[in-house]
């Protein structure tokens, strides 16, 4: 899970989030768009033991009649844990 802290001083001109762009590198990895009240994602589908990276902006949408205003992206790194064990009768993938 992808937990983050929006900073809506630094994000203007209004201040308003309408959803937060999240890419993630690698082969699992795409682009993730979720709601600007959300302060978290949830991944599925990693391969245990990996490196990731990323980047993470919020994006205004505004009223529809220019192009939406994006953050700077804030990049972003993590790795899944490689010690996983399944409870009895699951078989992880």
């Amino acid at each position: 899970t992808l937990t983050w802290w929006p900073d809506l001083d630094a994000f203007r001109p209004d201040g308003n989030v309408d959803e937060y762009e999240i890419t993630l590198d690698g082969a699992e990895g795409g682009t993730y768009v979720v709601d600007g009240d959300a302060t978290s994602h949830e991944f599925t589908g990693l391969s245990q033991g990996t490196d990731y990276t990323g980047t993470i902006r919020a994006v205004n949408k505004g009223d529809g009649s220019q192009e939406p205003v994006k953050s700077e992206p804030v990049e972003f790194e993590f790795q899944t844990p490689s010690d996983i064990q399944a409870p009895d009768g699951v078989q992880l993938e």
